[in-house]
Formats: C-alpha cells, sequence, structure tokens
C-alpha cells in the first residue's frame, strides 16, 4: 500500500475512482473554446456596430468634384493655353464642394473675357474661365456668384499686374464694380476681417470664413496666372 492509497479517506478514494482519463482536460477544452466563441461573438458585434457608426458623421463628407460643362474635353490648363492674350491673362477655376449651386454670375473687368463664365456652377462641381488683356489695358477685375439659399456672394479680385488678389464672402446685393475692386486692393478693411482677405501670389493661399462656409484661394505669380478657388463647409 502506497502513501497515497494510505492517507486517502473514502470520499476521496470514491472521487478518484470517478475520475476518468483526460475528461478534466476534455472540460477544459469545452469551457475554452466557449469562451473563445463568447470573444468571436463579441468581437463581431462590435466590428457591426463600428462599421455602422462609422456611417454617422457630423462632419460633411468631401466628395470627389464632377468635371463641369466648361472642362468638358479639356482641363483647366488647356484653358488658360487657350486664352488669346496680348500679354497677360487671368485663368479662374471653381470647386464648389457645397450641397447647393452658385449661380447668377457677375464680372467687372478691365481687360475681356475669352473664356465665359458658366451660368451655374452645380454642386460639387468644378468648373474654370478666363480673362485677358486688351490694348491699352492690363488683366484685372471682379468676378462673383451668388451661393444659393443664401444672402452670400463669393467674390474673387486679381490684378496681373501687382501680382496681387483678393477673396470675400460678401453680401447678395453687394456691387461688383470698380468701387469693388478698388477696395478689395487697397482698402485696410480687407486685411482685417475674416470674411475677406487679400493677398499676394507668392506669398501663398488666402482664405476667408462666413458663418459656416469657408473659401480659400491660391494664384501663381505669372503673367498667366492661374487662381484657384474652393468653396466648401466649414468643419
Amino acid at each position: 500500500m502506497d502513501l497515497a492509497e494510505a492517507n486517502s479517506s473514502p470520499e476521496e478514494e470514491e472521487f478518484l475512482n470517478n475520475r476518468v482519463p483526460g475528461k478534466e482536460l476534455k472540460n477544459h477544452n469545452k469551457s475554452l473554446k466557449m469562451i473563445q466563441g463568447s470573444q468571436i461573438e463579441l468581437e463581431r458585434e462590435l466590428e457591426n456596430f463600428g462599421s455602422k457608426f462609422e456611417n454617422i458623421s457630423l462632419i460633411p463628407r468631401r466628395y470627389t468634384p464632377r468635371i463641369g460643362r466648361t472642362l468638358e474635353g479639356t482641363t483647366t490648363i488647356g484653358i488658360m493655353e487657350s486664352i488669346q492674350a496680348r500679354k497677360s491673362s487671368c485663368t479662374i477655376e471653381i470647386t464648389n464642394r457645397l450641397h447647393v449651386p452658385l449661380d447668377h454670375p457677375k464680372y467687372f473687368s478691365y481687360g475681356a473675357c475669352r473664356s465665359p463664365m458658366p451660368v451655374q456652377i452645380p454642386a460639387h462641381t468644378v468648373e474654370a474661365f478666363g480673362f485677358s488683356d486688351t490694348p491699352g489695358d492690363c488683366t484685372r477685375g471682379v468676378c462673383s456668384y451668388h451661393i444659393e439659399g443664401t444672402n452670400v456672394r463669393i467674390a474673387a479680385m486679381y490684378s496681373i499686374t501687382f501680382g496681387s488678389f483678393a477673396l470675400g464672402l460678401v453680401s447678395e446685393d453687394t456691387p461688383i464694380d470698380y468701387t469693388f475692386y478698388y477696395n478689395a486692393r487697397k482698402n485696410d478693411d480687407w486685411d482685417e476681417k475674416s470674411d475677406k482677405r487679400r493677398g499676394l501670389a507668392h506669398n501663398g493661399a488666402i482664405t476667408v470664413r462666413h458663418d459656416n462656409l469657408v473659401a480659400t484661394a491660391t494664384m501663381t505669380d505669372s503673367v498667366k496666372a492661374l487662381v484657384k478657388i474652393e468653396l466648401s463647409y466649414a468643419d
């Protein structure tokens, strides 16, 4: 009789006799599989919840803009190269990332509008148009669009001679004329307010804000300049 048998009580012997080799290990594996199965189900539920949550956004998505009618069969650079100019020109590209169109275009120009402004820039669309100089005058002026559903216009000033440009989100009834051009070029008001900004081509982008709208513009420092404007909702 060994030590284990000598020290075993009747209850312990009954328990030991009822043990089946490997049974505890099987039970352990079964419990482990149940735990792992529950964990997998939990992970799946979390993944499903996450994918559903990703579809909910408080920030408007940035859609890839569509090509507008002015750019069918060409590019902004193509329009810029096609503009007939004596010395200088200004091509303007507007990307409208809003959910509403831009309409009622207006412009004031010392030169000529060589590639017409489209009547409307639809939502999530990019369009381009251009101006050039004329004998006795250089390429400078203002172009503007009304933002549908608001009392706001987006307006841009350009002056190729001075390599300057300006961007504003202004009142819908603001006259687009010489006074606007002059103020955008020289008035200190355009350096002090968040909805108006003036800049030089070699200094980079300018950005303006009004309510939930934000617009950014850049201008190349060249006699054949390209002004790029992007209008979107503020984050």
